[in-house]
């Protein structure tokens, strides 16, 4: 099992910041965020809280979730994206990224078991909030539970970080 020391401060961010980043790309992957969105962001903490829980073997995960918690950062200041606006096709395009950058690092310094534990738990963030509230819907009615687009960013996550995720 890897532990953080394992990694260089820019590798340990990416790792770090990748859930939030996922979260972000699987609310906007319908295009609409809007008012559904806190109730997607608070599925996908909830996922990374309950993913942290039930994985509590895998010191990568822990020692992330420990980052998170104490606030911390490894280079201080504010992120180069952080302070301006993003697209929903940004946003989804950089969860991708970093999701095929993660996996490429974790193939290279982690053991499959816990590599493969951390994409699934990356992948049920996403999952948790497509699935969080209905797509499409106007004054609460109609609307489908997982759009395609929403489906499609599942899709291609799963397929960027390497795990198998059937249609």
């Amino acid at each position: 099992m890897s532990r953080r020391a394992d990694y260089t401060p820019e590798e340990w961010r990416l790792l770090g910041d990748l859930p939030m980043t996922v979260i972000q790309g699987a609310i906007m992957a319908d295009g609409e965020g809007g008012s559904k969105a806190k109730d997607e962001m608070l599925a996908g903490a909830r996922q990374f809280a309950r993913g942290v829980e039930q994985l509590s073997e895998n010191t990568l995960i822990q020692d992330l979730a420990a980052t998170a918690q104490s606030g911390e950062t490894d280079q201080g200041g504010p992120r180069p994206d952080e302070t301006r606006q993003t697209t929903a096709e940004q946003d989804v395009a950089a969860a991708l990224e970093m999701g095929r950058e993660a996996s490429a690092l974790l193939a290279q310094k982690s053991t499959e078991a816990e590599a493969t534990e951390y994409k699934r738990w990356i992948l049920d963030m996403a999952d948790r909030v497509v699935n969080a509230e209905k797509s499409g819907t106007f004054l609460g009615l109609g609307g489908e539970r997982l759009s395609g687009s929403e489906d499609a960013f599942l899709f291609a996550l799963a397929t960027a970080l390497g795990i198998p995720r059937s249609r």
